[in-house]
């Protein structure tokens, strides 16, 4: 099984919206009239914004660069809740992409959600 959808609750549509648009990059694909819900379409998944969602989740984004992405967040206001560290190393590809480590990071939202980036980066030799 897939991920295909994360519903996530906002107080401010408007906020919200803005700030997936410029922490994803990425335009809303779809907007239900003006008070919403909006959709967003991140590889594979949905990312849906309603103020009648009945709570919050925590997802974690991938990021090509933990590091990079972090910084550009900060640079933008963004409050990092926890700088990049890494999770663990996957020895087996049971939980993740074999020989890898995972790194993590937890930022919070517009709304004061947490969201979290991962990736998996090339274990040292």
């Amino acid at each position: 099984m897939e991920i295909g959808q994360v519903l996530l609750h906002v107080d401010d549509l408007e906020r919200a919206t803005a700030f997936y648009e410029s922490f994803t990059r990425t335009p809303p694909v779809f907007r239900v009239g003006s008070e919403g819900p909006v959709f967003f379409q991140l590889e594979g998944v949905r990312l849906v914004l309603d103020r009648d969602a009945p709570s919050t989740s925590l997802f974690y984004v991938k990021a090509r660069d933990i590091h990079a992405t972090t910084e550009r967040l900060r640079a933008q206001g963004v409050s990092i809740a926890t700088e990049p560290y890494v999770y663990f190393q996957r020895v087996e590809a049971a939980a993740g992409p074999a020989g890898t480590v995972e790194w993590r990071a937890l930022l919070r939202d517009s709304e004061g959600n947490l969201v979290g980036l991962i990736e998996h980066q090339p274990a040292a030799e």
